[in-house]
C-alpha cells in the first residue's frame, strides 16, 4: 500500500504522494496530526530532485514559483507551489516517493 508511512530511521520517514489536486498540488501521506511539530524543527522533504524545508501556514506566504510544504485541509501536508503547480515542476504524481527528515 503506497500510501503507508514508515520509518526509515529515528528521524527519516518514507511517504508518497497520494493524491495530485487540480491545482497540481502534491498531497502527501505524512499526517498533520503525526508530524504536528514541523513548524518547531529543522525538516527536509526530498520530493523528486526538490529539498524543501520552509513550511508555511498559507499560500500567500510561499514565496513565488518556489515548493513549500503546507499543511492541508483534508489533515495531510501538501506540496504546493505559488503560482504554480507543484506536481509539474517537481515532476511526480500518485504514488511518487517523498521523504522527510527532521532534526
Amino acid at each position: 500500500d503506497f500510501a503507508r508511512v514508515h520509518a526509515l530511521s529515528k528521524r527519516c520517514w518514507a511517504a508518497s504522494v497520494l493524491k495530485v489536486d487540480r491545482f497540481g498540488n502534491l498531497i502527501t501521506s505524512l499526517a498533520v496530526k503525526d508530524f504536528d511539530y514541523l513548524h518547531q524543527c529543522l525538516f527536509e522533504l526530498q520530493a523528486g530532485m526538490e529539498r524543501i524545508s520552509l513550511l508555511v501556514k498559507s499560500y500567500a506566504d510561499a514565496p513565488p514559483n518556489e515548493a513549500v510544504l503546507i499543511a492541508g485541509s483534508a489533515g495531510y501536508y501538501e506540496v504546493v507551489v505559488n503560482r504554480g503547480s507543484a506536481a509539474k515542476k517537481l515532476g511526480l504524481a500518485a504514488g511518487s516517493p517523498v521523504e522527510l527528515t527532521v532534526w
